[in-house]
Order: structure tokens, then C-alpha cells, then sequence
């Protein structure tokens, strides 16, 4: 696993599917929440096997406020696979499609909701099948880390469905991982984040389809400090790998020291398994491990997870500026100066339950298709400046990154504000 992988899964967590959505919100601000969402989402069921529309089929859309969930509202598809949500509450802020198939439900990536708009929504649905044949763990990735006063742990998981059906378990049961006393705060991504499941005593069950092709989903929580670690491999896998502190001694028939790696400043042991039986269970003792004062980097780190996603939503926001100043004249896009607030953006991560979404990166210098031929609007970075101060005040950013994002983005701006003045001159 490279380290850009590992650090994707690990900044881009979030704790529940709303929370994104949430943010978005926040990131708007109180004007838009007060208007009206007319509009309305709309879109169409197809069969992910040959693209066709499936009639009779139950959709639910499920609603996001700023405050928490706003409920849900449910139609049936028409002969066309269609379905249309028309009358929206107010003060939405984002939403996610779900559509009931063969006795499972397929969902969507929650996406934020801009008021006054229509949304087209596509959802995919595949035949069930509880025949676990044709899913590979191509890639099983556990972290331990020392967290608090206790550990992290952080199951990365990689599938490949080869078939051209979506492996639902027997019993809504895709997948089980086994957790270790006291485990709690949990988070998600991938699949799990779309479809979060839940935890039922030592065990965290998701119902999370395994759609055809290539998925992923991860699983982070926290736990007092311990001593043994049990794996299960419900599929084939290709590849597992625990990663552990350098300090810690692990022992384990069945995972070999494969050497180390170094990641965000720390080293890990790395013991790894080839071409591993499903049904298998990997068992793992190790000298107990302990916390770590939370002012170490991978607490510092993990603290940041929320920073980034207000970045990257910020990011979204700031290309949506982009296109739609590009589409207007440029004295009307001068016009619109006052007072910048970002207005919505879409949901950061989910990724569509599939490989872990890498964060959104602010463009640093012009790429030559710009307004500017070669350098950044100005007006742009402007508004990139205030939403970062405004996330600042609303606590969506820490000082540190807050400060180093606010100096690059005004050296941004400086280049382009020259850039621009060189322009006029010629």
C-alpha cells in the first residue's frame, strides 16, 4: 500500500453518512438554508447488468438539514424506471437515493442540494446472490495505531466481484469483522460509509452489497489497549497485511515479517499473508499496546480528518464558482464581488463505495485554460480566502492548517493579481 493510499483512507474518514452533508450545509450558510427547495430529484433505476430500466421498484430518498436528517419520502419507479421527488422540504441541505431490489437495498452517494434545483439522479441495481464465489479480497489492510489512552485500528478492504451479480450474504450479513472489548467511536468510508451497518455485541456487520467490479469500504475504531487480534478472511484473499508500531512484538503462525515502512513520520512493522483460504482466521498476539499522548502526530493527524473535509468541499465549491463565472460575462462576474460566502458544494468523499476518495487538492498555479490564460482568477482566490476564513470562525479548521492554506493562498494571489496587471500592460 503506498503511502498516498494510506493517506486518502485515513484523512477522509467521517463517522456517519450525514456528516458530509452536514457540512455542506454549514459551508453554505443560514441564507440558503432559508430558501425554499423547490426544484426536485428525479433520475431512473436501471439493471447494472444491461443498462435497462426497471419498473415497479421502490425508491426512498432520505433527507439532510443542517441539523441532522429531515426524513425520508418514497415513490415507485414507472415503466421507464423513473421516479421523480418533487415537493422537498425546506432547508434542505442534501440527500440520498436508495432503491429496494430483490430484497436489498442499493444506494447512492449522498450529495449535497443546492434549493431551487433539479437533480438527475442514475441508480443501479444488480440480481442478488448470497453465492460468494465470484468475490476476491484482493487487498486486506489493518492499521494499529496507539490512540489516547488506549489504540486505533483501521480495517482497509479492497474487493473484486468478477460476476455480474451483487453478493448480498445470507441473513443481510456481507460482511462480519470481529472487534475487541470496548471497542467504539466508529467510522467509515467506501461502502460502509454509504450503508454504515452496525455493530451487534463484538462484531461489526455491514449489509453493504459487493456490487460487480472492483469496491472497497474501511472501518476505523477505537479500543483499550490489547494484546491479541483476531482476522477473518471471508473471501479468497490475495493479500493481507497488518501493519503494527515498530516497538510492538507480534507473534503469528500465520503472517511472516515481510520488513517496515515508514508512514507520516511513524514506523511499522509489516507482516504479511499470500493467497489466503476464505474461512480462514488469522490469530495475533502481541505485547500490549498502549496509548500515546494525544499530541502526537497520529493524533494530530487524525484531528485534522475534519479540516480536510471542509477543504475538500471548499475545493468543490470553488471549481463550481469556476465553471459558472466562465459561463457569464466577465463585468457581471466582477459585479458579484460583494461579500463572498460559499453557497453548496457536494458531498467529499464517499466515493460511490468505491476506492477510497483522495482529497481534493486547490489548484496552485494556472494551468493555461483559465479566465487568465495561464494564471488564476483573482476574484476566485479572493473567495477562496474568505470561505477559508469563514470556515476558520465556525471551527471547520484548525489554526495551523487555517494559517498555512490562508499564506499559500494568498501568495496565489499575488501572482495572479501580477499576472493579471502584466496582461493589461500588453
Amino acid at each position: 500500500m503506498t503511502r498516498d493510499r494510506r493517506i486518502a483512507g485515513r484523512w477522509a474518514l467521517r463517522r456517519t453518512l450525514p456528516v458530509a452533508v452536514l457540512v455542506v450545509a454549514f459551508l453554505a450558510g443560514p441564507h440558503a438554508l432559508a430558501q425554499s427547495a423547490a426544484g426536485g430529484i428525479q433520475g431512473q433505476v436501471v439493471n447494472g447488468a444491461d443498462e435497462t430500466p426497471v419498473a415497479d421498484v421502490q425508491v426512498t430518498v432520505q433527507l439532510f438539514s443542517a441539523q441532522g436528517e429531515l426524513g425520508t419520502l418514497s415513490t415507485t419507479t414507472d415503466r421507464r424506471g423513473r421516479f421523480a421527488f418533487e415537493e422537498l422540504p425546506e432547508g434542505l441541505a442534501g440527500y440520498q437515493v436508495i432503491a429496494a431490489y430483490g430484497g436489498t437495498e442499493f444506494r447512492t452517494v449522498a450529495a449535497a442540494y443546492t434549493p431551487g434545483q433539479t437533480v438527475e439522479q442514475t441508480v443501479t441495481v444488480w440480481e442478488p446472490t448470497s453465492d460468494p464465489a465470484e468475490v476476491t479480497l484482493t487487498d486486506y489492510v489493518v492499521w494499529l495505531d496507539r490512540e489516547g489512552e488506549g489504540v486505533a485500528l483501521q480495517h482497509d478492504f479492497s474487493w473484486d466481484n468478477a460476476g455480474s451479480t451483487a453478493f448480498v450474504g445470507e441473513g443481510g450479513q456481507v460482511v462480519s469483522v470481529p472487534l475487541p472489548p470496548g471497542a467504539a467511536d466508529f467510522q467509515y468510508l467506501g461502502t460502509f460509509l454509504e450503508n454504515p451497518g452496525e455493530v451487534r455485541g463484538q462484531r461489526y456487520i455491514s449489509d453493504a452489497p459487493i456490487v460487480p467490479g472492483p469496491t472497497s469500504a474501511t472501518l476505523r475504531y477505537g479500543a483499550p489497549p490489547i494484546s491479541e487480534l483476531t482476522l477473518e478472511i471471508p473471501f479468497p484473499a490475495t493479500s493481507v497485511q497488518l501493519f503494527v508500531p515498530q516497538d510492538v512484538q507480534v507473534t503469528s503462525s500465520q503472517l511472516r515479517l515481510a520488513g517496515t515502512i515508514t508512514d507520516q513520520g511513524l514506523t511499522y512493522q509489516v507482516y504479511a499473508a499470500q493467497d489466503v483460504a476464505a474461512d480462514t482466521v488469522l490469530r495475533v498476539s502481541m505485547s500490549e499496546v498502549e496509548g500515546s499522548d494525544p499530541s502526537s502526530p497520529v493524533a494530530w493527524i487524525l484531528a485534522g480528518a475534519a479540516a480536510l473535509i471542509a477543504l475538500v468541499l471548499l475545493t468543490v465549491w470553488i471549481t463550481g464558482r469556476r465553471k459558472a463565472r466562465a459561463r457569464r460575462p466577465v463585468k457581471a462576474a466582477r459585479r458579484s464581488r460583494a461579500a463572498p460566502v460559499p453557497s453548496g458544494a457536494r458531498r467529499a468523499a464517499t466515493s460511490n463505495g468505491k476506492p477510497g476518495p483522495q482529497p481534493a487538492r486547490v489548484r496552485a498555479e494556472g494551468n493555461g485554460d483559465g479566465p487568465l490564460g495561464g494564471s488564476e482568477d483573482v476574484d476566485l482566490i479572493v473567495d477562496e480566502i474568505a470561505a477559508l476564513d469563514l470556515s476558520f470562525e465556525r471551527g471547520l479548521l484548525d489554526e495551523r492548517t487555517y494559517k498555512r492554506l490562508r499564506v499559500a493562498a494568498k501568495d496565489r494571489l499575488l501572482r495572479a493579481e501580477g499576472a493579471r496587471a502584466e496582461g493589461r500592460t500588453r
